[in-house]
């Protein structure tokens, strides 16, 4: 098949991560991918080149950024339904020049010219959703009016719809949306390159803290942003109260965020600074290394509909796992089978919990073992695209 990928988005974190998933996965299937988005058309299937089309990507990109970072509500928003002039235009030169089988495009609020082509063109489209208007985003949503009414149009327009999780799915459901609706949460991906940590790759402080661990220290770890639903001061009262019985405890933070500085300052409050570490931002080969170092992933909340990348890659890196019993943490991993689970919102539920396994090494590896193999079984990118693939074969034989 053809496939186009649209996404308003820079494919930057975690975004990045699973456009790059899926489009791999397709690609390896033997699938050709051509790729239209905010800043960068082009076939997929080509690795870029570096020149000065790079350097101009990127400086359009840092425009982007320094936009969406600054600009009142408002604003951003009408720029959002502004993009989608911009989109159909490139939708058009690139549909009538590859002639594409499949529009699979990521949903973005405001955005209609995906459908909007798919319908005039007569082009399937798969429509991958992960999150809706009525969700507390990272951003306040202005004319939310507007929002919702373009959403319903698009939501029931599409040929077929993936979400992340069952609770996603039932939302559209009670919503009304009467498109085939298929449950496909984040993965991990078994060609991740990893790299061994040296001097020259990553900050001096962050080389000291991994290469002074005791052997007897046991490093919890935490990868993402530093966002306020992820509770992370819980997690460091947690930790303070852990280590003050545990004295070989290490917590490390793999991200960077609005809340880094209040969380340093929590660091300092409770005289952990030589127990605590803040990496900061890292490229992925050398976040992945540092989670090699863990010895237990923690996720002390998140939201209830989406599908945290962060557990896929603890799991996929062989590390058991602390996080809440909601559905989108337990329909991936199973309680003294992979790691954990603590009662929502509970934090001496937590406690416990992580200290059943700092005091257990051997249930640890095997848990962590137990995980990994969970993960490269059942929770690839090569999976998600191979039921992609699935999904537009159905639709282009219905058609």
């Amino acid at each position: 098949m053809k496939i186009l990928y649209h996404h308003r988005t820079q494919r930057k974190l975690v975004e990045g991560v699973h456009i790059s998933g899926v489009i791999n996965g397709l690609l390896k299937l033997g699938h050709s991918v051509f790729e239209l988005s905010l800043v960068k058309d082009s076939n997929a299937g080509k690795e870029a080149e570096k020149n000065n089309d790079d350097k101009k990507v990127s400086f359009i990109s840092g425009i982007f950024q320094k936009f969406a970072k600054n600009a009142p509500n408002i604003l951003f928003r009408i720029a959002e339904i502004g993009y989608n002039f911009i989109a159909i235009i490139k939708f058009f030169k690139i549909i009538l020049k590859e002639k594409p089988d499949i529009i699979y495009e990521r949903y973005a609020y405001f955005n209609f010219s995906g459908v909007l082509v798919s319908k005039v063109l007569n082009v399937p489209l798969i429509l991958e959703v992960n999150i809706v208007s009525e969700m507390q985003d990272t951003r306040a949503m202005a004319l939310s009016w507007m929002a919702l009414i373009i959403e319903k149009w698009v939501l029931s327009s599409a040929s077929a719809i993936t979400v992340v999780s069952d609770y996603l799915k039932d939302i559209l459901l009670n919503e009304g949306i009467t498109r085939p609706i298929f449950v496909q949460p984040n993965a991990f991906s078994i060609d991740l390159a990893v790299e061994e940590i040296t001097p020259a790759n990553i900050q001096k402080e962050t080389y000291d803290f991994v290469n002074h661990k005791n052997e007897n220290n046991i490093v919890i770890g935490f990868i993402g942003g530093l966002g306020k639903w992820y509770k992370l001061d819980s997690l460091i009262k947690v930790f303070n109260s852990l280590s003050s019985e545990l004295p070989e405890l290490r917590l490390i933070f793999i991200g960077d965020g609005i809340l880094k500085r209040d969380l340093e300052a929590m660091v300092a409050h409770y005289s952990l600074i030589d127990k605590v570490h803040f990496c900061g931002r890292l490229a992925r080969p050398q976040a992945l290394a540092l989670l090699k170092i863990c010895d237990i992933g923690v996720i002390p909340s998140t939201n209830l509909w989406g599908s945290p990348m962060k557990l896929f890659e603890y799991m996929g890196m062989g590390l058991p796992v602390v996080a809440p019993d909601i559905k989108v943490i337990t329909s991936i991993m199973k309680d003294g089978i992979h790691g954990r689970n603590f009662k929502y919102d509970d934090f001496n539920d937590l406690k416990a919990m992580l200290k059943s396994l700092i005091i257990d090494h051997d249930l640890r590896v095997k848990m962590g073992r137990q995980a990994r193999n969970h993960i490269l079984l059942n929770h690839t990118w090569d999976n998600v695209a191979k039921n992609v693939e699935s999904i537009a074969f159905n639709l282009l034989e219905s058609s």
